[in-house]
């Protein structure tokens, strides 16, 4: 095999007998690279590793990696040394390292995370479905396990959701676990990207854009858009809402969303609302009701088709 000439090489460095659980382990310089048994071989990687002396386990495990424990591979000290978010976990008290921790620090490292973010108290997340909601995040993290979130959000623009999300830490220290954990499970059939961030607090914007704590919605809020260019907030609670839903008394309901004044295509055909109703059901009643269906069809046919959307 391709390691044995650099195994006979290096024999003399060998200062571990045979694995005491049988002598047929990965650290056996006589068979190394032959078949092994692979309960066997796990539990040796974690009831010996440490009393190993560095050794890697016949490189079965390391896949040449150098993850040997803190210090180059004596057998192949090519490999390097081993990454030292590997060495942090390691000391931490009452956890071992096991294989997925450390292959997944390496590859944490190889993306290279910026210095003034490396003790970022924000996750971002992107490739997440337009779909997504605040609460299949919530599950996303507790389906992995994840400590520190301490809050979730959508980010939005103009209404429409990026395909970011962004969790909030409660501790630096989560940083680097969340990272690794987050990308190996999936949303919607989808695995998110995680990168660190430091996002500032934006306050609510008419323009609809920020993520959906800033927005202030709490899932109460939709965005009604396909309307005619000079339609007003009057127009549409008497001719579509018609009173036929439920909103907050005594506080303004219907927003006119403008275009943004820094794009230069800001002319458009249609207008944009933003209505606040009394509660989450109502706002997924008004959805239910009014999306794709059309405005005043009797006199424009199917010209304005009315899009609705939950913000949450």
């Amino acid at each position: 095999m391709r390691y044995g000439a650099e195994i006979a090489e290096n024999a003399h460095l060998n200062r571990v007998g045979p694995c005491h659980l049988s002598g047929d382990c990965a650290n056996d310089l006589n068979g190394a690279g032959a078949r092994r048994d692979e309960a066997h071989r796990d539990s040796c990687f974690l009831r010996d590793w440490s009393a190993m002396d560095g050794l890697c386990l016949g490189h079965s495990l390391c896949r040449g990696r150098g993850l040997c424990h803190e210090r180059p591979c004596r057998l192949f000290p090519s490999f390097g040394r081993v990454d030292p978010a590997v060495k942090t976990l390691s000391r931490r008290k009452g956890m071992m390292v096991t294989r997925d921790m450390a292959s997944a620090s390496i590859r944490r490292k190889a993306r290279d995370i910026p210095r003034h973010l490396r003790h970022a108290t924000q996750v971002q997340l992107s490739n997440v479905p337009s779909t997504a909601t605040p609460a299949d995040l919530r599950r996303l993290v507790s389906r992995a396990q994840v400590q520190g979130v301490e809050d979730v959000a959508i980010d939005y623009q103009n209404l429409t959701p990026t395909g970011r999300a962004y969790l909030q830490l409660t501790h630096p220290d989560f940083l680097l676990p969340c990272l690794d954990v987050l990308e190996k499970f999936t949303i919607s059939g989808v695995h998110p990207i995680a990168e660190p961030s430091n996002r500032p607090q934006n306050s609510a914007q008419l323009e609809g854009n920020g993520l959906s704590t800033e927005l202030d919605s709490n899932g109460r809020h939709v965005a009604l858009w396909g309307f005619p260019r000079a339609f007003n907030e009057y127009q549409l609670d008497t001719q579509v809402l018609a009173g036929r839903f439920s909103f907050p008394p005594g506080e303004p309901y219907i927003f006119k969303m403008l275009p943004r004044p820094n794009i230069t295509r800001s002319f458009t055909m249609f207008s944009r609302f933003l209505v606040r109703l009394s509660s989450v059901s109502e706002a997924h009643r008004l959805v239910r009701e009014l999306h794709m269906t059309y405005y005043w069809p009797e006199e424009h046919k199917t010209k304005y088709p009315i899009r609705a959307r939950v913000i949450y």
